[in-house]
């Protein structure tokens, strides 16, 4: 090899170098945007999947509420409603002992008696 080629060479291979580098940074950012995509992209779609299957619970409860008997049911149960010739029951739950209220100023009815 020629002391005349050496440099020339050397200047190849630094602008060749220099290129691979620039080509390197200039798709490092589409391709991080693209990564970033991507994974925006699966969000999404797990996201998307959450959303059908609830839509397919509430359809579903939708077509169970839309029976007779489940109305029926409701009626019943959240609104005491009966049928033309049934009677109402309610039955009351047990009564609490009454509250132990301290003698003494706070409580009485007096607030100059302080006992």
């Amino acid at each position: 090899m020629s002391p005349a080629r050496r440099p020339r060479r050397m200047v190849v291979l630094v602008l060749i170098l220099v290129v691979a580098v620039g080509v390197g940074a200039a798709s490092a950012f589409p391709l991080r945007t693209l990564f970033d995509q991507r994974s925006a992209i699966a969000a999404s779609e797990s996201e998307l999947a959450a959303l059908e299957a609830e839509l397919e619970t509430l359809e579903a409860r939708v077509d169970a509420l839309d029976t007779p008997g489940e109305i029926e049911r409701l009626a019943r149960d959240r609104y005491s409603m009966v049928r033309p010739g049934e009677e109402p029951y309610a039955i009351l739950p047990v009564a609490r002992e009454p509250l132990s209220i301290p003698p003494g100023w706070p409580f009485t009815s007096d607030p100059l008696q302080a006992g």
